[in-house]
């Protein structure tokens, strides 16, 4: 039988990996350099490189260093995973700083291009436009009143009524559209994605 010291303890001749359930619940206080190296088929110049940025979360018997075996794994083993697939499940501010430049460069690249395709509008045009449009409502709210008598046929009091219930609606949609005026701009698109960095003025928002 091996010793508990030859699979935690970092002993050198360490010759084998003990996968019994005991031995393994045994690594969770940590393993050494040589039981890695056996582990992963590496050298130990090699090893102890990718290695560098681990902390050992403790010592065994010799003061040899012990690694938290998931996170030196995660030092020791080669991802395979989709590259692209993955940076599109990170955030910005995530990437590296090379990597962050070139992606809201993209971002501005595509804004402008949507720009001017028509499918990106400036926040000024937009409530312009959103002006226009509540103008237009209002002009055929307040025609209502009038419209029913026609169809219908109203008394004084039905007309005022009913004037009334038009103009309580357009105070509500006027008190909206200032609200959302006060924010100053629409939403901005990068918003869920992180801060971008600092652009020029003349950038879309």
């Amino acid at each position: 039988m091996r010793r508990h010291d030859d699979l935690v303890g970092g002993e050198e001749d360490v010759e084998q990996i003990s996968l019994r359930t005991a031995d393994v619940h045994s690594v969770v206080g940590g393993v050494s350099l040589p039981w890695l190296m056996k582990a992963f088929r590496l050298g130990r110049g090699t090893a102890e490189r990718k290695l560098m940025g681990c902390a050992p979360i403790g010592t065994g018997k010799h003061g040899t260093p012990l690694y938290d075996l998931p996170e030196a794994a995660a030092y020791l083993v080669k991802p395979r995973v989709d590259i692209e697939q993955y940076i599109k499940t990170i955030k910005p501010d995530q990437l590296p700083e090379r990597l962050r430049e070139a992606y809201w460069s993209a971002k501005l690249k595509s804004q402008r291009w949507e720009e001017k395709a028509g499918h990106l509008w400036r926040t000024e045009r937009v409530l312009t436009v959103f002006s226009e449009v509540l103008q237009s409502m209002r002009t055929k709210l307040q025609l209502i009143p009038d419209r029913v008598e026609r169809a219908h046929g109203l008394t004084v009091e039905q007309h005022q009524v009913i004037s009334a219930i038009v103009d309580e609606v357009q105070d509500e949609i006027y008190k909206e559209l200032v609200e959302f005026a006060k924010s100053g701009k629409t939403p901005n698109q990068m918003g869920e994605e992180g801060d971008p960095p600092e652009r020029d003025e003349d950038d879309l928002i």
